[in-house]
């Protein structure tokens, strides 16, 4: 899911209405959550083994935290980063 970086923006103009970037912001926002937050579940990011391969990477300055689900779209499994550690979901 992509969630729009907040910007220091003016949120509201002299009447008290959304500004239009502010209100841009949230239609964008709401956007992502709904194509990936549902009643029919989460939606978890589809990645080729090469991105998560870039992802696992200790060079990696964009990793996040200590866990990051992902569904591998070459093995068609589900897979979370455990502290560096890719691991895969199975159903028994």
């Amino acid at each position: 899911m992509i969630v729009p970086t907040f910007s220091k923006i003016k949120a509201v103009d002299k009447e008290g209405n959304f500004t239009d970037e502010i209100h841009n912001f949230f239609d964008v926002l709401l956007q992502q959550m709904q194509g990936n937050l549902s009643d029919d579940g989460i939606v978890f990011p589809s990645r080729t083994q090469s991105d998560i391969n870039k992802i696992v990477s200790h060079s990696n300055p964009n990793k996040k935290g200590t866990a990051t689900t992902f569904f591998n779209s070459d093995t068609n499994q589900l897979q979370i980063l455990i502290n560096g550690t890719v691991k895969t979901f199975t159903l028994t």
